[in-house]
């Protein structure tokens, strides 16, 4: 059983990139059944969910409320499983909060992706997962045509996500009242 945690969006964001997401990936894509967000991290097992739980608890209450967000460029991720991505502009308080993230998830997850590392983790919204190579360059054209310039919106919350179901097992909003570092 897989693990990612993620990061949300505000409604009217998660629409737009939705509405990208349905437009662009079509039936060749197995991303269309995933709520958008920005994944922090991975994992194949977790040594102890709850404690996991409890610390995203924490981590959102510490925030201080959402936080704004600019998509701004389109990517592809390198090898077989046909990723594009509509990249995040990466800020100050986005890598602080990645790396207060990291801290917490690496001794409670076991087998994690060393993609989300600091240092190694590319911020990034997906818009098509498991797109055969001879159809990429057509979605790419297809995207170049659809994305806006930029999305900015507002990161809401964190979750405990089971892969590949997508069901939420913990979503926490983030907290007005939260400090920040």
């Amino acid at each position: 059983m897989a693990f990612a945690v993620e990061l949300f969006f505000d409604a009217a964001t998660e629409a737009a990139l939705r509405r990208l997401i349905d437009t662009t990936a079509g039936r060749d894509s197995s991303s269309s059944s995933y709520r958008p967000h920005v994944s922090l991290g991975g994992s194949k097992r977790l040594r102890d969910a709850p404690s996991l739980i409890h610390a995203l608890e924490t981590l959102a209450s510490e925030q201080a409320g959402a936080f704004p967000v600019t998509l701004a460029h389109l990517g592809l991720f390198p090898g077989d499983e046909g990723v594009i991505f509509y990249g995040v502009t990466v800020t100050t308080p986005l890598l602080l909060l990645q790396r207060r993230f990291h801290a917490l998830f690496t001794p409670l997850a076991i087998d994690w992706s060393p993609f989300y590392q600091p240092g190694s983790w590319v911020p990034h919204c997906t818009l098509a997962y498991g797109l055969p190579q001879d159809r990429l360059s057509d979605v790419i054209v297809k995207l170049q045509q659809q994305v806006p310039p930029s999305i900015s919106g507002l990161l809401t919350s964190i979750a405990l996500v089971h892969i590949p179901s997508g069901d939420e097992r913990a979503v926490f909003a983030f907290e007005a009242t939260g400090v920040t570092e």
